[in-house]
């Protein structure tokens, strides 16, 4: 049963012609009314326009980009800022379907469905996961809990957060793959990162892990816990960051994962 207007659809993806194309196939359905086909950048500039759009189809990488590279994740909070959930609906194709990291983000997000983006490559297909979302595939949760155990990750992590308090410390390029703390804010040794450690760990909310993956021997440092809000030191009075055994490995490696 159709609806009395147009479904108002809006389609996001850096590539263009992957962009255009599925615009082209959702224009041609009389039940839709394709509002806008943005890149990451223009829908990231977008605010009160999201108020007329019902629903957005979102890819969720570039990885073309240097620093985030999955931004479908930012296109969704800004539309979920204007539209919550139930109000709006958000559609996520990728081609990153199995990454637990992805799956994670997208949920925390607040994204309404997930698609791998051969599960969406013709009109009939395509149209089915925008008109009929009450038949499509709802966020699954990660599939690997014992790898992101190991990292400190729990159904209690919140990645955008952890991604988002890094960005704000000016941390990214130090923490990212073939970097070095070196390229950081302050020099390697500096307490400064022991401080960022603490302070990402519990924005994010990782558990506290040791470098196999298990169960800390020892109090692990100055961190506050996300859950109990308790802080604690560590041997010698040096500070131990949440998921770390005194290095920035542990950071690095998540970072890196996400």
């Amino acid at each position: 049963m159709r609806r009395a207007t147009p479904l108002r659809v809006a389609v996001v993806d850096d590539n263009e012609i992957t962009r255009v194309g599925a615009a082209t196939l959702l224009s041609t359905d009389q039940g839709i009314d394709l509002v806008a086909s943005l890149d990451h950048a223009e829908a990231a500039a977008w605010g009160e326009e999201w108020d007329g759009v019902d629903v957005v189809v979102v890819d969720a990488a570039d990885d073309r980009r240097e620093s985030d590279q999955f931004p479908g994740v930012a296109i969704v909070e800004r539309f979920r800022a204007r539209r919550p959930i139930g109000d709006g609906v958000a559609v996520v194709l990728t081609g990153h379907y199995l990454d637990d990291a992805v799956r994670m983000r997208m949920r925390e997000a607040g994204a309404d469905f997930f698609y791998s983006r051969t599960e969406a490559l013709d009109r009939d297909a395509l149209l089915g996961v925008v008109l009929r979302p009450d038949e499509a595939r709802r966020v699954p949760p990660p599939a690997d809990t014992e790898t992101l155990g190991a990292l400190g990750v729990t159904g209690e992590t919140r990645v955008n957060a952890f991604l988002n308090a890094v960005d704000a410390a000016g941390a990214s390029d130090a923490l990212s793959a073939g970097a070095s703390m070196k390229q950081g804010p302050a020099p390697a040794r500096s307490r400064w990162w022991l401080r960022l450690r603490r302070d990402i760990s519990s924005a994010g909310r990782l558990r506290a892990v040791n470098r196999e993956g298990g169960t800390p021997r020892r109090s692990q440092g100055i961190h506050r816990s996300a859950s109990s809000g308790a802080s604690t030191s560590g041997p010698r009075g040096r500070s131990r960051p949440a998921g770390d055994a005194g290095t920035c490995r542990r950071c690095q490696t998540w970072l890196r994962s996400v």
